[in-house]
């Protein structure tokens, strides 16, 4: 099987980061109290922590996130898509 090349490596990492920040960002709000509907709290903090496992092991052969399975049982958002399509993106190009 064909190794992913490391730009691909590295295209994925900067879309787990950018995940990451994006999560932070909402768990900040989340903490001054104000109401979010897309996710939980929990659902968050789960995907922010696969997304750092993601951008450090980078194989999906290796490593699979769970959080896609879970998620999709929320209702369709843009943030849902968001997550989704980086799972999508780690899964194709790692």
């Amino acid at each position: 099987m064909k190794k992913a090349s490391p730009e691909k490596k590295a295209y994925v990492k900067k879309l787990c980061e950018e995940g990451i920040v994006k999560a932070d960002e909402i768990l900040s709000h989340l903490k001054k109290g104000e109401f979010y509907q897309e996710l939980s709290r929990g659902a968050l903090i789960n995907i922010k922590n696969e997304l750092k496992e993601m951008s450090l092991i980078l194989d999906k052969k290796q490593y699979d996130p769970a959080y896609p399975r879970f998620i999709l049982d929320y209702p369709k958002t843009d943030l849902i898509d968001y997550y989704i399509n980086i799972w999508y993106e780690y899964y194709k190009k790692t």
